[in-house]
């Protein structure tokens, strides 16, 4: 029987071991890596977003550059997906490969309270995207405008998978580096960590050979 690594680790241990890793767990792991001033925080502008029912077009500011995400698709929340992805997939490599699978809108109370035009009522969207092996990542949003709650759900998943990127790539470095010095078991713990977002950056060969054009 042949047995696949990925960086020493057997990729069957890899994938049993994603197999119940909650997008949290990712969260948590981008942040112990990259810090909170070297984490990605997009957001959406208030009241500068618009386009027709197949078209969209956002306006984004990320560490303070606003940029017009334009995009056209089936409905305005994949015609968003898709602007994202033409806007910063030439950049980030895993994102040329996920897909948005479903999504879903629904009206929920908010704060309960009751006005003249009736109950406070709070749009909520979930999106879920798959990645080429089939896994499933959710993220949800809230606000009261149905097509923002869902804009904002996207911007979640885009965020989640850039920061697990760059993750990726400094903790790769940080293993070269590692390796260079004869340091084993600094190697060793930083090839653990990468496989922790195997499943979530699956085409990390064409991350990999990026860094390498770029050096």
């Amino acid at each position: 029987m042949v047995k696949v690594f990925f960086l020493g680790i057997p990729l069957r241990a890899v994938e049993s071991f994603m197999a119940d890793h909650k997008v949290n767990d990712v969260r948590q792991m981008c942040t112990r890596v990259l810090g909170d001033q070297g984490l990605v925080k997009w957001r959406i502008n208030a009241d500068q977003s618009g386009g027709t029912q197949n078209e969209t077009h956002v306006s984004v500011t990320l560490h303070g550059d606003t940029r017009i995400i334009t995009g056209s698709g089936n409905g305005p929340v994949d015609a968003f997906f898709r602007g994202m992805k033409a806007a910063f997939g030439p950049e980030y490599h895993s994102l040329q490969t996920i897909k948005l699978s479903e999504f879903k809108l629904e009206g929920r109370e908010g704060t309960g309270r009751s006005s003249g035009t009736g109950t406070d009522v709070q749009a909520f969207a979930q999106v879920i995207f798959t990645n080429p092996d089939g896994k499933k990542f959710e993220f949800s949003a809230t606000h009261n405008s149905l097509t923002r709650a869902a804009f904002m759900a996207v911007l979640e998943a885009f965020i989640f998978f850039v920061n697990a990127e760059r993750a990726f790539v400094k903790l790769r470095e940080a293993r070269v580096y590692a390796l260079e010095h004869d340091k084993a078991d600094l190697a060793d713990g930083y090839a653990a960590q990468m496989s922790t977002l195997v499943a979530v950056v699956t085409n990390y060969a064409d991350v990999v050979a990026a860094i390498r054009r770029r050096r």
